[in-house]
């Protein structure tokens, strides 16, 4: 994170915070105009998880309880809070979650605008809400 920081010129319009989640409360945190994550996503019973995937990440960084929800849903309704009144969430999820994403991201009754973004491939891979 700190590299592209640098290489982007960013270090005086940028907060780095790198900790775990759950040592984070929204209440300890100021405001922000972006928040980005890619949290763990994908369902423990998932078969069609690629064995590449598995071998070199570890399991707490993939896979998260209630099909892969579990972690999209509490983070984006735990720090929503915090963003500034124009500010964008954006994150990660699977190709099979934007359905849900954007009805859960419509429920927080917080965002403008909500957008699921395709990848390369055309495949649902990112939520994206705008206050």
């Amino acid at each position: 994170m700190q590299k592209n920081c640098d290489l982007l010129a960013l270090q005086s319009r940028a907060e780095l915070i790198l900790k775990n989640v759950n040592d984070i409360s929204p209440n300890d945190l100021g405001m922000f105009d972006i928040i980005v994550s890619n949290p763990p996503y994908i369902s423990k019973d998932d078969i069609e998880i690629q064995e590449m995937v598995k071998k070199f990440e570890p399991g707490d960084a993939l896979f998260a309880e209630s099909n892969g929800f579990e972690l999209l849903k509490s983070w984006s309704s735990q720090f929503a809070k915090n963003l500034n009144s124009t500010g964008l969430m954006a994150f990660e999820m699977g190709y099979l979650q934007g359905p849900t994403m954007a009805a859960h991201f419509a429920k927080l009754e917080l965002f403008s605008k909500t957008h699921v973004v395709k990848d390369l491939s055309g495949l649902d891979r990112i939520i994206k809400g705008i206050r």
